[in-house]
């Protein structure tokens, strides 16, 4: 039995300790019958196993215990020493073995390498583009290679920031890495679930160009972009965006070229290629109740789910809400002042709610107390009042 290396399709939401968040994810959506390339991954064993083998246990609780107080560049001086001991270090036998039987059982062929963390892809706290993700690599000494710079990057300056931000370094992280076979995309692009821009769960964002994911993801091209309706599929909104660059594969790995003069200006994605995106997010959101940040890809005409992550820049929504089908916009009263950067205690709460009868017995005549005040929710120690708006995009 391994006990460093397990097959993608094997990984459930339980695991993500063992293989961290972005597998756990993977694992899910292939369980759930969603089309994902075929993979595996590196547990965070393996991860553990190697930096107590070569010694860097001792440094790393250095930098972690000292992080809070270290200036920006002292931080990021001690961080690019654990890289650079981490990308010199000499994993052990036992799990290169496995990873070697693993990758012969894939075929041997191009793959991605993808870091997988323990916090990472989480519902509060996304990473995203803070760990490394590697295309086009090809043979096991590579492989070997991309494996410890993955490895490495749980130690770059913007991820331990990051962390540090979001108060999740308490424990010791550890790194999972999913190796996937590469799928050499035509076009890619993402989904959101719902509307990153305006907080909107009715509406889904779709953005595509040629080529790999990446000139995306780097800025480096403005993609075609889409607005959906959750619900039905249709198109409320259609902008084609002249896409120059695309990234593609190369022998050293990937790279950008010029998009051919034909395909500049035409739409990366055909009416049929929306709606099974659309059909399929609606599955993932479905399959993880919540609204999702996806990336995908097609090939030879086929469509496939490269990651899946929530979409944590969504502020929630209030529980207990009239179920009404109107369109309702939340305006946050605690940021109405400048001065008022903490959540509402209790006792705030009940002081605004109290302020707010007077003014509302004026147009209800029918209000004794805040308990008549349904409009009003608390969210996140934040008080939000709602009203029904007109705009249908």
């Amino acid at each position: 039995m391994s006990c460093f290396v397990r097959k993608l399709s094997s990984i459930k939401k339980k695991h993500l300790p063992l293989a961290g968040g972005k597998a756990a994810n993977l694992g899910e959506m292939i369980q759930g019958g969603l089309p994902v390339p075929e993979g595996f991954v590196i547990l965070t064993r393996a991860y553990q196993v190697f930096i107590q083998e070569n010694g860097l246990q001792e440094e790393i609780d250095r930098l972690r215990q000292d992080a809070a107080s270290l200036q920006a560049e002292e931080l990021e001086r001690a961080a690019q020493r654990i890289r650079h001991r981490i990308n010199q270090s000499t994993v052990p036998d036992r799990i290169l073995c496995e990873i070697d039987r693993a990758y012969r059982e894939l075929g041997a062929g191009v793959v991605a390498v993808r870091s997988s963390a323990i916090d990472e892809d989480l519902p509060g706290a996304s990473f995203a583009g803070q760990y490394s993700t590697y295309l086009n690599v090809s043979g096991g000494e590579d492989l070997k290679a991309h494996v410890r710079r993955c490895w490495a990057s749980l130690w770059n300056y913007r991820a331990l920031s990051y962390r540090l931000r979001q108060g999740v370094d308490g424990e010791d992280p550890a790194h999972g890495i999913v190796v996937q076979r590469m799928i050499n995309a035509e076009k890619s692009g993402i989904l959101f679930t719902a509307n990153p821009v305006n907080g909107r769960r009715d509406r889904m964002l779709l953005n595509a160009s040629w080529g790999l994911g990446e000139a995306i993801v780097g800025g480096e091209v403005t993609p075609d972009e889409w607005l959906i309706c959750r619900d039905s599929g249709r198109v409320l909104r259609e902008t084609i965006a002249e896409k120059k660059l695309m990234t593609v594969q190369r022998v050293d790995g990937v790279g950008e070229c010029p998009v051919p003069g034909e395909k500049q200006q035409a739409s990366a994605l055909s009416g049929g290629e929306i709606s099974r995106l659309h059909q399929l997010g609606t599955e993932v959101q479905r399959l993880f109740g919540s609204p999702q940040d996806i990336e995908w890809v097609f090939c030879d005409s086929k469509l496939y789910l490269v990651q899946a992550r929530p979409i944590t820049s969504l502020y929630p929504l209030p529980r207990g809400t009239q179920q009404r089908d109107d369109l309702r916009v939340y305006v946050n009263f605690s940021l109405a002042s400048q001065g008022m950067h903490e959540p509402l205690t209790p006792m705030g709460e009940s002081i605004f709610l109290k302020t707010f009868v007077a003014p509302a017995r004026l147009f209800n005549r029918h209000i004794v107390d805040e308990r008549d005040l349904w409009w009003t929710k608390e969210i996140c120690g934040g008080w939000r009042a709602s009203e029904v708006a007109c705009s249908s995009t």
